[in-house]
């Protein structure tokens, strides 16, 4: 009895936590909300690919690549959102 309702209960948590799966189109994980997004992504050869998206500038990222080898290429993530735009509040007259 102990093991049906131990067993119930794990599927009960795996189907609600597994929310609606996302299609990672770019083949490599979505980056965190919190990390910075930078413009170019180096995509390294170093035995299997790494992808580095941390570079400001092309030139930045040809930098790292130059030395070990692979490409540089745009970030093909969108930036993320600003900030929400101020509400504006009515004057009050007097």
């Amino acid at each position: 009895m102990r093991a049906l309702l131990l067993g119930t209960v794990v599927a009960v948590t795996v189907v609600a936590g597994a929310g609606r799966a996302e299609a990672d189109p770019f083949g490599i994980w979505s980056p965190p909300s919190w990390a910075t997004w930078y413009p170019w992504c180096a995509k390294l050869n170093i035995g299997f690919e790494q992808v580095s998206c941390a570079y400001t500038t092309f030139e930045q990222c040809m930098a790292t690549v130059r030395g070990v080898g692979g490409f540089c290429d745009r970030n093909l993530y969108p930036p993320p959102p600003g900030p929400p735009p101020r509400k504006k509040r009515p004057r009050k007259r007097s």
